[in-house]
């Protein structure tokens, strides 16, 4: 018996007619249609991120498939100034229904753009009647164990080495366990939002160097949810070293834990004003009519540099981006100069009333 795996594609479309900060707009899901027999439709689960609860299904029946395979279904009345948690089930014969897959997030934007949101999750089907064994051997390399168990087939996934980010492995339902190099230049994920990299002959090597020590020290990390947008405010501190944020300019990474990329900026070494000495330390701020154009979210940030090489960095931020980030139980902050990194790839989160904090 094959276990399902749903491809799930959340697209946020505009309607045609012209309109002003949140409103209704359909929402398309599309995802890749179980291979169990018995199936004979799907249903699509939503509730708001802030419920508890999923709202009664919709039942999308048994859509024709795409040329790519796929079967989709759109869903009207999504309010676009709100986030969105959908799932899916299968149904088969005797209105049996299978398990949730897991849920995908669809971060409100209040302004009609189109946001494109993809994730691989797996979900058991339909439960498939059986008289005997023989009635559950599917042929797949990637089941192992097919038995009638109950009166319903009954199997056992076959786990795969996860292999090394440029030769992953993966089960194929006909050979079974196969690794897959990817070709060389491919990105690949090291685990660190400071350390992106690319597959070389030799492995997956890094393409930004650390700042002196690496470990970005987080003393405060607060998304405040406001009326419009998400209000950031954050301070950490690092070992700079000889930093020059005139020359080497600043940017910021803010991530969830699979890596996806929340929110970032970048403010230009021209943006920053002639830094002055206060109390043993080097004071650098941004001029904020000249990092409006380059970084327009970033409403404060100054950079305070000690005689002993260290940095406290204080920020400011107002996005619509960081809603995203509610939900996420760890995420990624990365600090960058230049061609350096420093980042805590390890924020432990939690959300209450209308902030998330993060420490």
């Amino acid at each position: 018996m094959r276990r399902t795996t749903l491809l799930i594609v959340l697209v946020l479309t505009a309607l045609l007619a012209a309109s002003v900060g949140a409103v209704p707009r359909p929402v398309s899901v599309r995802w890749q249609p179980s291979t169990t027999p018995g199936v004979v439709g799907y249903r699509v689960y939503a509730r708001q991120l802030t419920d508890a609860a999923f709202a009664p299904p919709i039942e999308v029946g048994l859509p024709t498939p795409a040329n790519d395979g796929t079967m989709s279904a759109t869903l009207p009345g999504y309010d676009d100034g709100v986030d969105w948690v959908f799932a899916l089930s299968a149904v088969g014969t005797g209105s049996d229904e299978s398990g949730l897959s897991n849920p995908i997030t669809l971060g409100g934007t209040g302004t009609g753009s189109t946001i494109t949101t993809t994730t691989t999750t797996t979900s058991t089907t339909a439960p498939v009647p059986c008289n005997d064994d023989d009635a559950c051997d599917d042929g797949s390399a990637c089941t192992a164990d097919d038995r009638c168990a109950s009166g319903f087939c009954a199997w056992e996934p076959v786990v795969c080495p996860v292999g090394e980010p440029c030769n992953p492995g993966r089960c194929d339902t006909v050979v079974g366990c196969v690794l897959e190099p990817a070709p060389p230049g491919s990105p690949c994920d090291l685990g660190d939002p400071c350390l992106p990299g690319v597959c070389t002959e030799t492995g997956c090597a890094a393409t930004l160097a650390r700042l002196d020590g690496g470990v970005l020290s987080v003393s405060r990390f607060v998304i405040r949810n406001r009326k419009h947008g998400q209000r950031l405010v954050a301070r950490a501190s690092f070992a700079a070293g000889a930093l020059d944020p005139t020359a080497s300019g600043f940017s910021f990474d803010i991530s969830a834990a699979d890596g996806r990329v929340l929110w970032s900026a970048s403010v230009p070494p021209d943006a920053f004003a002639k830094p002055k000495r206060r109390e043993r330390r080097l004071r650098h701020r941004i001029v904020r009519r000249l990092a409006r154009s380059a970084a327009p979210e970033v409403r404060r940030l100054v950079i305070l540099l000690d005689d002993a090489g260290v940095a406290d960095v204080r920020l400011v931020a107002v996005t619509d981006s960081l809603g995203r980030a509610r939900g996420e139980r760890e995420l990624r902050w990365a600090v960058r100069a230049g061609d350096q990194c420093v980042s805590d790839p390890g924020l432990v989160c939690e959300d209450r009333d209308a902030r998330t904090s993060c420490s």
